[in-house]
């Protein structure tokens, strides 16, 4: 033990507890910040998606008059939100990749510091994309759902 070996030698942890973290507070405003932009995200993706359904209402109609089945419409619907979804992050990645030269010497000459304020890494673009598949799979179907499940004449205006 140092303390008995030394006396007067004060011995503490090298790392600090999470309740002692000074960044703890923003950490939490980031995780704040980043929920109320996925929720905002999606919302607008849903809104899209509605739109989009019912741009398509009387194609939807057709197809199914042809013979294709609700599963098989609302699996295309699906797979089209998560293509939306997935180009919509990897756009937003490329923008953020983008900017984050910029911002960093924005508020680094700001604050003259040499401390980083954004980074954008590969563990970060993968969550997002990771993130962003479900909510698309979740607002194409939710937004296809109540055209699909109408009968057929009502879809086509008959």
């Amino acid at each position: 033990d140092a303390v008995a070996r030394a006396p007067g030698v004060v011995v503490r942890p090298a790392s600090r507890s999470r309740e002692d973290d000074p960044f703890a507070v923003l950490d939490r405003f980031h995780v704040a910040i980043s929920a109320v932009t996925m929720i905002g995200g999606t919302a607008l993706l849903l809104a899209l998606m509605v739109i989009r359904a019912e741009e398509r209402r009387e194609t939807v109609g057709i197809l199914r008059l042809v013979g294709i089945s609700r599963r098989t419409l609302l699996a295309s619907v699906a797979v089209e939100g998560v293509l939306i979804a997935a180009l919509g992050a990897v756009f937003g990645i490329v923008i953020a990749v983008a900017s984050e030269g910029l911002v960093n010497r924005i508020f680094q000459s700001r604050y003259d510091t040499a401390l980083v304020f954004v980074r954008v890494t590969p563990s970060i673009a993968l969550r997002s994309i990771a993130i962003a598949a479900p909510l698309g799979i979740l607002a194409g179907i939710a937004a296809s759902w109540t055209l699909l499940r109408r009968d057929i004449l009502s879809i086509i205006r008959r």
